[in-house]
């Protein structure tokens, strides 16, 4: 479980982050009053992808959003996916797009319907594609034993799984602050 002030602060890490990477990561506050966590970082990416084998590349506009899902005390990925013209890539079509390695044996195959659903946005309420939380506490919880920045862990290792792209930037910038944390600490600077 995350608290909402932990996702806060994680959210300002990783923007600060981004913003240094320069990738286009940008906060999104709703004025609805129903929820606190009604805050969302979201970022736009464009791809050119085949959509079936033996189809020319078609462009795809992804849209990912990342909020605070109140349920499960955890941040969730949503994603839109759309042609040029405006139209949703359909869901069968986006579980083919899930990279090989990522996906599960042919016996539990069924499980990326489980794992990747279309949802009304919690936010802006309109159709839009969401990996499920339901392992994401557990997942998290791990990350934390060894990630000081755990929402660009979390991101870097379930994004992949719907396209979205991280700069290896980020591992670069991640590294060297944490080197020079560590010398801070053993090396402290006299006055």
């Amino acid at each position: 479980m995350t608290t909402l002030e932990e996702y806060y602060a994680a959210v300002a890490d990783f923007l600060e982050l981004s913003e240094r990477v320069g990738d286009g990561w940008s906060r999104f506050s709703s004025e609805d009053i129903r929820s606190p966590c009604f805050e969302m970082i979201r970022r736009r990416q464009t791809h050119s992808r085949r959509l079936t084998a033996d189809a020319p590349p078609d462009i795809i506009f992804f849209d990912y959003h990342v909020y605070f899902n109140e349920a499960f005390a955890v941040p969730q990925l949503l994603f839109s996916a759309c042609r040029p013209d405006g139209s949703l890539v359909p869901l069968t079509t986006l579980h083919e797009l899930i990279p090989k390695h990522l996906l599960p044996e042919a016996s539990e195959r069924e499980l990326v319907w489980e794992t990747l659903s279309q949802i009304e946005h919690p936010i802006l309420h309109c159709p839009i594609y969401a990996l499920h939380p339901c392992q994401t506490a557990a997942f998290i919880r791990k990350i934390r034993s060894f990630s000081k920045s755990w929402l660009l862990s979390w991101l870097s290792s379930v994004g992949p799984a719907v396209g979205l792209e991280l700069s290896p930037q980020y591992g670069i910038i991640s590294h060297t602050d944490n080197i020079t944390s560590i010398n801070t600490l053993e090396h402290p600077i006299s006055t």
